[in-house]
Parts: C-alpha cells; sequence; structure tokens
C-alpha cells in the first residue's frame, strides 16, 4: 500500500510539473513574437555594422592622409609616374572621385491603396523596389557604356553588392530607405537605349505604369561621383591559371 501511495503522490506531481510547463509555454507564446524579435535583432545588426562600418571609414581616411603627406615629401621621375598611373587605376576602379555628364534614375515604391477595391488581388511585393530592380538598372547602365555608377551616392565597384533588408537596401554597408537615387556617367544616349532595351528594367517599368510606382529618367550635368569608401580586399578570389 505504501508503495501505491508513493507512485500516487509521484504520478501527481509529474502532472502538476506539466502543466506549469504548459502554462509557462502558453504564456510565453502569448506575449512573445519570433518572427519580430528575429527581424528586431536583424534591424540591430545592420545598425551594429553600420556604426562599424563608420568608424573604421574614418580611421582609414586619417591614415590615408598620412600616406598622401609623407609620399608628397619624395620626389623621382620614376615615383612622380608610379604615383601617376595609381591614381589613374584607382579613377578607373572608382577609388576617387570624378565628375561628369550622364543619367539619374529614380525608383521608388509603390503608394498604399487600402481603399482600392482591387487592393486584396494586389500582391504587395509588386508595390515595392526590390534588390533585383536596382540591380537591373545598375547592369543596364553599365551595358550602356556607363564609366561610373552610384546608388544614393554610394560608388559602385567591382565587389559593391546591393541587399534587401525588409523595405530597405543595403549597399556598401550602409542602410537606405526609399526613394532610391542611380546616377551614372557617360554617354546619354546610350545609356537611355539600354535602358529601353533591357527586358528586367522593362518589367520594372510596366508595374510602375500599373501601380504607380516611380521609375524616372534625368539628364544629370556635372554629376559629382564620390570614391568608394569601403574595402577593396577580397577574401575568396583567386586568379585563374592559364
Amino acid at each position: 500500500m505504501a508503495r501505491k501511495h508513493s507512485v500516487t503522490i509521484t504520478s501527481a506531481a509529474l502532472m502538476g510539473l506539466a502543466g506549469m510547463v504548459f502554462a509557462a509555454s502558453a504564456t510565453t507564446a502569448k506575449g512573445t513574437d519570433l518572427r519580430a524579435e528575429r527581424a528586431q535583432t536583424l534591424k540591430q545588426l545592420v545598425l551594429n555594422r553600420t556604426a562599424d562600418v563608420k568608424r573604421l571609414e574614418n580611421s582609414a581616411r586619417g591614415l590615408q592622409e598620412q600616406i598622401d603627406s609623407l609620399a608628397a615629401e619624395f620626389s623621382s621621375p620614376e615615383l612622380v609616374e608610379l604615383r601617376r598611373l595609381t591614381q589613374q587605376a584607382a579613377r578607373e576602379s572608382g577609388l576617387r572621385p570624378t565628375k561628369g555628364g550622364g543619367l539619374i534614375v529614380t525608383l521608388n515604391d509603390g503608394p498604399r491603396r487600402p481603399d482600392d477595391p482591387l487592393s486584396e488581388e494586389i500582391d504587395p511585393n509588386w508595390l515595392l523596389v526590390h534588390q533585383q530592380d536596382i540591380e537591373a538598372v545598375i547592369n543596364a547602365l553599365w551595358a550602356g557604356g556607363a564609366t561610373s555608377i552610384s546608388v544614393m551616392d554610394e560608388r559602385i565597384v567591382a565587389t559593391s553588392a546591393v541587399r534587401c533588408v525588409g523595405s530597405t537596401v543595403l549597399v556598401n554597408g550602409r542602410v537606405f530607405s526609399p526613394p532610391f537615387v542611380i546616377k551614372a556617367i557617360g554617354d546619354r544616349a546610350e545609356m537611355r537605349r539600354s535602358l529601353n532595351n533591357d527586358e528586367s528594367v522593362s518589367l520594372f517599368r510596366d508595374l510602375a505604369d500599373e501601380y504607380g510606382l516611380t521609375y524616372q529618367v534625368t539628364d544629370g550635368f556635372n554629376i559629382l561621383m564620390k570614391e568608394f569608401r569601403g574595402s577593396i580586399t577580397t577574401r575568396y578570389a583567386k586568379p585563374i591559371e592559364d
């Protein structure tokens, strides 16, 4: 009898403990949105990384000024020629500012229309500018002979990437919200022709006409293109062997 009574007490205790666990789980589920927490964590991570990028850029800028100052103290024909070639390569690779005429392309999200009777039939993604839309414009401008391109005044180089972060985009480690402004220096007629013939850009232009998104191309005069301020060190690339 004593053994049976002990088993009964133990079973009751286990059932009570299980009930407490279920209650705690229910309370936690009601009070916590895991998706919201994940989104908040991602947002904070991006903000922290953006602050790190800004701090490191300021440090790199100071070091570069010291290097330029020391280099200016030494002069020889060989060094002058080497410096000229280095500066030319830096301009061509986007590491020096440049100025010229070209095009300015503006992309913006469509208006939210909750009172529109057709709103339930509209895919919300059709009302947003996405990473691939910006990339399509950039690629079309390169194909049209652009010599330099920037997105939100961030210089686009070989190692640059555009990434979606919710309704914003990440360019060179910085977060930007729409409208997204893309500037390109080059032959205007050739770049316009390339934009008009690009299938991906045409798809976005059709969505813009249908749902009110912004696709605007204007002539740019004396466009000032800032230098790329990030790191150009590649960690995974390697030369192709003959």
